[in-house]
């Protein structure tokens, strides 16, 4: 998959997963010690390889309409996001909605679109050598107006694998006029969220930057909450240098294999040596060590 944007608690929704995140990230960087060190931009793990793998074909990019054969006036209308914008599909996220059906459909902007063509789509799942057809249709299209809509919907998938979705158009006779399709990858939830720092080691002045990295495929939910704890050496408790609170309904999202940099401490010039711990608070806590050392 929104990833990245903020939203309060009692509106929970997921706003995206690869293809917002990085602007969200930018949105963030002020708060961050470098822009080098977590490069929102830079995915820590490419889900959709796999798909950067498989034969190029003819495909609309979003949000381009106009179908590429035929008469003028036609129009093709990707039915659903993951064929448009979010070709990576999770199933059962609990705060997501359920995507909209694959398919295509047929609009006329002219009248009498004489066209006498057969539509046939299908989804296919790519499987090494062998592909599987998991659903075909076709429909007979003759004289259309303008406002007229030819559709054919499927469910998608929610087996792991690479799929194809796509549409032909042929002639009564069976003769191609063209075909248009679109890659996408329907992978299982996996939870693996981990947090970075820009530095292990620290002296008073020094700027500390986190990173937020997810190499799970399921959609990370956190809050903005984050804290400095430091080790008394037998319980960890909130350190003298920890950021104020900040607001608790509030929740971000952050999208498979994305990365995120966090608020960055500067460390005071009185701050005590020892061993600290930077703490994002959310569903999950996550922290991550760091030492101050005399100045």
């Amino acid at each position: 998959m929104r990833s990245g944007m903020a939203v309060r608690r009692s509106r929970f929704r997921r706003l995206g997963s690869l293809t917002i995140g990085a602007l969200a990230g930018a949105l963030l960087l002020a708060q961050t010690a470098s822009a080098s060190f977590c490069d929102p931009n830079v995915l820590v793990r490419n889900y959709l390889a796999p798909l950067e793998k498989l034969p190029p074909i003819q495909t609309l990019k979003w949000p381009e309409k106009r179908l590429p054969f035929g008469p003028k006036g036609l129009a093709l209308i990707k039915n659903s996001n993951v064929q448009r914008t979010q070709p990576l599909v999770v199933p059962s996220q609990s705060f997501e909605p359920r995507p909209r059906p694959l398919g295509y459909s047929l609009v006329a902007h002219r009248n009498d679109l004489q066209l006498h063509w057969l539509m046939k789509a299908q989804v296919i799942r790519l499987s090494g050598g062998t592909n599987r057809t998991m659903g075909g249709r076709t429909k007979r299209i003759g004289t259309l107006s303008a406002g007229d809509r030819r559709r054919i919907v499927f469910p998608v998938p929610t087996k792991p694998g690479n799929y194809l979705v796509q549409v032909e158009f042929k002639k009564m006779a069976g003769e191609s006029i063209g075909r248009l399709g679109d890659y996408f990858r329907v992978v299982a939830p996996t939870t693996d969220a981990r947090m970075t720092l820009s530095a292990t080691s620290l002296h008073p002045g020094d700027v500390l930057g986190a990173c937020l990295e997810n190499f799970g495929t399921a959609t990370l939910e956190y809050g903005p909450g984050s804290l400095i704890e430091t080790f008394d050496g037998s319980t960890w408790g909130r350190a003298a240098i920890s950021p104020p609170g900040g607001t608790t309904d509030i929740a971000y999202f952050l999208g498979a294999g994305q990365r995120r940099p966090l608020s960055s401490v500067t460390i005071p010039p009185k701050a005590t040596p020892g061993l600290y711990r930077y703490v994002l608070q959310g569903t999950a806590d996550l922290s991550s060590e760091f030492q101050i050392l005399p100045g």
